[in-house]
């Protein structure tokens, strides 16, 4: 084992061991279930092109098609990684949010009421955990399902929400 592979393990073991420390610390679970898996994923995950360069002159054509396979979905899901990652800065640093990332809610009610809000807000993000966010924005009021920190967060929804005027026939 080369010297920079062992500070690559050190590195994930100190990783884990933080976590086991702050899960006996806030005595949950949690942390431990579900945040140390996704270390090791993490880990395999940047590690993937380094594990399958060995498969690169394999006489097996089946190992080689694999590796064709599975890089470009590595690819991919950087890509998907990078943009995820970008939504969330526009998310919280801009002045305004591209409503082609939002889904519209039209309500009959005034948006100026925290209960119509809260309501809105559960019916949309019913079964959906995590932190949830109402953001006024120069072009809008955003409503968003989880907050948190993870990529993709976007995906469970962020909507636009806007007041439908009542409908005067003439």
């Amino acid at each position: 084992m080369n010297v920079s592979r062992a500070f690559q393990l050190l590195a994930l073991v100190i990783l884990c061991d933080a976590v086991v420390a702050l899960s006996v610390w806030m005595k949950s679970w949690d942390m431990i279930t579900k945040v140390i898996p996704a270390i090791f994923l993490f880990f395999i995950f940047l590690t993937l092109p380094a594990l399958l360069k060995p498969l690169k002159n394999s006489s097996s054509s089946l190992v080689r098609t694999l590796r064709h396979l599975i890089l470009p979905v590595w690819a991919a899901a950087i890509l998907v990684f990078v943009l995820s990652f970008a939504e969330r800065l526009v998310w919280v640093n801009a002045q305004s949010y591209p409503a082609w990332l939002a889904k519209v809610v039209y309500t009959d009610q005034s948006l100026d009421n925290p209960e119509v809000l809260m309501n809105i807000q559960d019916e949309q993000c019913s079964g959906i955990k995590g932190f949830r966010a109402i953001e006024m924005k120069n072009n809008g009021l955003f409503m968003r399902c989880d907050e948190s920190l993870l990529p993709g967060s976007w995906w469970k929804g962020v909507y636009l929400l806007k007041h439908r005027p009542a409908h005067n026939p003439a």
